[in-house]
């Protein structure tokens, strides 16, 4: 019996550090305007990218929005910093969740 309840507090435990660490969790949409062109290059270089969810071309004033999800706001500048690095990207914001 101490055996089954040491053992369901260490899952009660470990579901709470993953539910914590969920909720932590950033969650961002990038905003881009990207060369005329180069939308279907530019989509697949940043679907590479660690952090990134999903990629979608729009039609409207930006060209791409993309949703990133990290576990912390360093995290999310490193992916930023890399989007704005692909080639054909000229230009993003940064719309963050809270």
């Amino acid at each position: 019996m101490l055996i089954n309840f040491i053992t369901t507090a260490k899952v009660k435990r470990a579901v709470e550090s993953e539910r914590r660490e969920t909720l932590r969790r950033v969650v961002a949409f990038v905003l881009a305007t990207i060369r005329t062109g180069k939308e279907y290059d530019v989509v697949e270089e940043v679907r590479k990218i660690e952090g990134v969810k999903e990629v979608f071309i729009t039609y409207g004033v930006w060209d791409a929005l993309i949703r990133v999800e990290v576990s912390s706001l360093s995290e999310l500048d490193k992916v930023v910093t890399q989007i704005r690095g692909v080639e054909g990207v000229e230009y993003t914001t940064t719309l963050v969740g809270v």
